[in-house]
């Protein structure tokens, strides 16, 4: 089934990639917006007076890399369009340094942009000012010098913002437009200088104060711009052209920036160029054609790599590239999974037969006269509570008899051989049924089969949903969530994402009548569903009356690690205990599998159960479902007489929380604020019972808790010395370090006996 399934990917992309590479009009016309914003960038670069493509070239490769790592064809692309305009050593050698240093963070996997470019920039500035001084020193050159750094700067955010922008469908207009006043302000500033004219200072002042009103109210730009422009305080044309074509465009933008953000902020670079062509100075572009050809064929085909479809068939580092390999992943796993059900089912094909309600009273009497007439400990259950003996047998019976899997508390706390006793009365209660066994048997088992089939549907679904989910900084997530909250009574007013160092965050302004914790959960889930990150809700602020606005962060992921220490019946050359412990989507866990008795045997039907609990683990089955599905191939696998206790442990390192499965297995304890509690079961082992419901509790941790688990050996043998305690024991080595508590807990348990009595494992999980 697999290898079919990895043909039909293959054929399915072939014939995707070759539909892409031959659909000539399809690609151009989805890089057509990546196309026109690059083209915008180099016009904005020949609009400097210096007429080079060199701080472009250099701001381009830096935004390339940070975005999309390392990449010797970009390198080599930009390399040449320096050569294009002319041959400078410098800026060859500053972009291929930028090219080692980002193949260097790329394996460090760590990286800030607004470093790294300043850092590029001060080594150019150092280079020309190096340069400049062997030369002479003169304030204008150093001034250029200084003005070049700037607009390399302010040119990587702005190209940076274009390329998220053309991936995720985004365009943040207010950073853009800053950093269009920092480019506007250097082009000025090569203007003013090289004509040596020193009132740069007064002009970029004016013009700094008119691009921050507008930003603050498009309107007070348009004034202030229109003003600055009419009144011509400067002595050259050419600066009162940049003012006028500022305040139009803060006019433009303050028109239009609600509905068309992305056009916002390039209408003042395009109202600027019409205005220098009405104004005749359009020679700034003229007169470098040739090269400015070059630079929109090179840039135009590098733009080719940011179109959102070829990366979501290409790039390796894509978001949904990402989803749709772990989702193959688990599909993998999940074919195993279901091979050794079908294995199971066809090898094992000997009937289980589920108990009947009748013949209880028969089947006690059985197991008190093969079992407990000869036992030992006899004369404390039977002799001295004859009575509460009785009914607790009856008790259990009928539960086996209804399929339930728990025994009865003093029939666990009195009898040592409770297990064996279970057996047996099982095994009575299954030979006294009266009905036809052939039909019984075969619908038991098909039951078995067709209920975990539907189990594996399930999941399969649950997998094709997790290759569904969207990037949450996309606005397709932002309106699929919305959708959803807005049928549970809540307006979404405004939905913003942030990530800082790598920490995602989400502010959510929304109106809503409902409880204010309802309103979390119900968000947590739907960001849940749409993207798969699990974010709680850190932070309330209520604005005004109805209007909230609240603050959801993804929690800082924890981790955990494990120690053992384990023993081994004596006269035993292999211990029937077995363990596992790992992590698996995003979980830790812990698995103690005891199998019955000791030997060879007992360790390979409990090594048999965590190896299928381990598979489905990859698959990323539902944990209860987990379980249950372990439950209905021990019963296909394992004799009539077998059966396998259970001790699995889930640690959630997104959301701090721990959730506990026992069946039939030994207390475990978690170690929590210096407090030690105890968590144990009644529960009936695996591989026994047809219906299963295994004991499950959940708890909330936190970095330095610690979770103990261990088998019935270590218990058994405390339990035998009645000055021992475990409890107290815990409570004397709770802040032990973890591997000695794993190690005293098993000296303590053989400390004063004759002999090991059974075999003992203690696994001790510590949250880091």
């Amino acid at each position: 089934m697999l290898e079919n399934t990895k043909g039909m990917k293959k054929i399915k992309t072939a014939e995707t990639l070759n539909k892409t590479n031959f659909n000539l009009k399809d690609i151009i016309s989805a890089n057509i917006k990546d196309i026109v914003l690059y083209l915008i960038c180099i016009f904005v670069s020949r609009s400097s007076i210096i007429g080079e493509l060199f701080p472009c070239s250099i701001a381009f490769l830096c935004a390339y890399y940070y975005v999309k790592g390392p990449s010797v064809i970009a390198l080599i692309v930009t390399v040449l369009s320096i050569i294009s305009v002319k041959l400078e050593l410098k800026y060859i050698l500053l972009c291929v340094f930028i090219y080692v240093y980002y193949l260097y963070i790329k394996k460090k996997k760590r990286s800030v942009l607004l470093f790294d470019i300043f850092g590029f920039s001060i080594i150019l500035l150092t280079i020309n000012t190096v340069i400049m001084m062997y030369n002479g020193f003169k304030l204008n050159i150093f001034l250029i010098n200084l003005f070049e750094t700037m607009f390399i700067i302010s040119s990587t955010f702005i190209i940076r913002e274009v390329i998220i922008a053309v991936k995720r469908n985004t365009f943040n207009v207010e950073s853009t437009a800053c950093l269009l006043a920092l480019i506007f302000i250097s082009v000025l500033g090569f203007r003013e200088i090289q004509l040596l004219d020193f009132n740069i200072l007064m002009y970029l002042i004016f013009f700094s104060i008119i691009f921050v009103s507008s930003y603050i109210s498009p309107f007070a730009g348009m004034i202030l711009g229109i003003a600055f422009g009419f009144f011509n305080y400067t002595k050259l044309n050419i600066s009162a052209y940049y003012m006028l074509a500022l305040g139009f465009g803060g006019m433009s933008s303050g028109l239009i920036k609600n509905k068309y953000k992305p056009l916002s902020g390039i209408l003042f670079i395009i109202v600027s160029s019409l205005i220098l062509i009405y104004f005749k100075n359009i020679n700034l572009y003229l007169e470098n054609l040739s090269e400015l050809g070059l630079a929109i064929i090179t840039y135009t085909i590098i733009s080719f790599s940011f179109n959102d479809k070829l990366n979501n068939l290409i790039s390796a580092g894509d978001f949904y590239e990402k989803k749709a390999n772990e989702a193959i992943f688990k599909l993998t796993k999940l074919s195993s999974a279901i091979n050794e059900l079908s294995l199971a089912y066809k090898e094992h094909s000997a009937p289980k037969l589920s108990s009947d309600e009748k013949n209880i009273e028969a089947a006690v009497s059985s197991v008190n006269s093969s079992m407990c007439t000869i036992c030992e400990g006899s004369e404390k259950c039977w002799q001295k509570n004859h009575n509460r003996t009785y009914y607790s047998l009856i008790k259990t019976a009928n539960n086996i008899s209804k399929n339930k899997n728990t025994a009865d508390d003093y029939l666990k706390s009195q009898c040592s051989n409770y297990r064996n006793v279970i057996k047996e009365m099982y095994k009575s209660l299954k030979n006294t049924d009266d009905s036809p066994k052939g039909n019984k048997e075969s619908v038991s088992n098909n039951e078995v089969v067709l209920s975990q089939l539907r189990e594996t549907s399930e999941i399969i679904n649950d997998t094709i949903v997790e290759m569904s989910y969207v990037d949450i900084k996309s606005k397709t997530a932002k309106n699929r969530i919305e959708e959803i909250v807005i049928e549970e009574e809540i307006i979404i007013k405004s939905f913003d994402v942030s990530e800082i160092k790598n920490n995602l965050g989400v502010v959510i302004t929304l109106s809503t009548e409902k409880n204010l914790r309802d309103v979390c959960d119900i968000i947590s889930s739907s960001i849940k569903k749409i993207t798969g990150l699990n974010m709680k809700c850190t932070e309330k602020i209520v604005s005004t009356d109805k209007y909230y606005i609240l603050r959801f962060n993804m929690l800082q992921k924890i981790s955990a690690k494990a120690y053992y220490s384990k023993l081994t019946k004596e006269n035993s050359q292999i211990s029937g205990d077995n363990y596992s412990y790992g992590t698996s989507n995003n979980k830790f866990y812990g698995i103690l599998c005891d199998g019955m008795g000791t030997g060879a045997r007992a360790f390979n039907e409990s090594k048999s159960a965590i190896s299928l609990l381990t598979k489905l683990l990859d698959a990323n089955f539902n944990e209860k479902q987990m379980i249950s599905t372990l439950n209905s191939l021990l019963l296909l696998k394992l004799d009539e007489d077998r059966y396998v206790t259970l001790d699995f442990s889930v640690i959630d390192l997104d959301t701090h929380e721990l959730r506990t499965y026992k069946a039939g297995a030994a207390q475990s304890y978690l170690i929590s604020n210096n407090e030690v509690i105890k968590i144990q079961s009644s529960s009936l082992p695996i591989g026994i019972l047809d219906s299963f419901e295994c004991y499950y509790n959940r708890f909330d941790i936190k970095p330095n808790d610690i979770f103990i688990m261990m088998t019935d050996g270590i218990v058994d043998s405390i339990n035998e010395d009645e000055q021992k305690s475990l409890d107290k024991y815990l409570e004397l080595i709770k802040n032990k370090d973890p591997q000695s508590i794993a190690n005293t807990l098993l000296t303590y348990a053989i400390r004063g006996c004759n002999k090991i009595i059974d075999d003992m494992t203690v696994l001790v999980i510590k949250i880091v």
